[in-house]
């Protein structure tokens, strides 16, 4: 497997107004991936972390820290509903758990995801 290479197109990744959802622990180059893909597929890219700030205003720092994670992921889920229904599909960079106020990993609930309308989903991994 050698010369395996996975082929993409933006007809092979899901249906109308469905999510590509890449994710995967910090600093796993998700957003590298994200351009990569949105620019070869033609699929608008979006990170879950910049959508919430532009809704809620809040500014996430080095430490990555969210005082609300509930409501985020709700205004998440409405703005992820107006970008499908723009877009035929969309590139979405997200975490399935983040950092509290406290440094304390919280696991995002299940049921954003359906809001979502993830048709895939991309796991990074890092190298320990």
């Amino acid at each position: 497997m050698d010369n395996c290479e996975t082929v993409l197109t933006s007809e092979s990744v899901g249906l109308k107004g469905t999510t590509i959802f890449i994710a995967g622990v910090y600093g796993t180059s998700k957003s590298t991936m994200c351009s990569v893909l949105s620019e070869k597929l033609h699929i608008p890219a979006f990170s879950a972390g910049d959508l919430i700030s532009e809704i809620n205003g809040e500014r996430y720092g080095a430490n990555k820290a969210v005082s609300d994670k509930n409501n985020n992921q709700v205004l998440l889920a409405a703005r992820v509903r107006q970008l499908n229904q723009e877009n035929e599909k969309i590139i979405l960079v997200g975490h399935f758990c983040i950092f509290n106020s406290d440094d304390g990993i919280e696991v995002l609930p299940e049921s954003v995801y359906s809001a979502l309308s993830i048709s895939q989903i991309i796991l990074l991994e890092a190298d320990t």
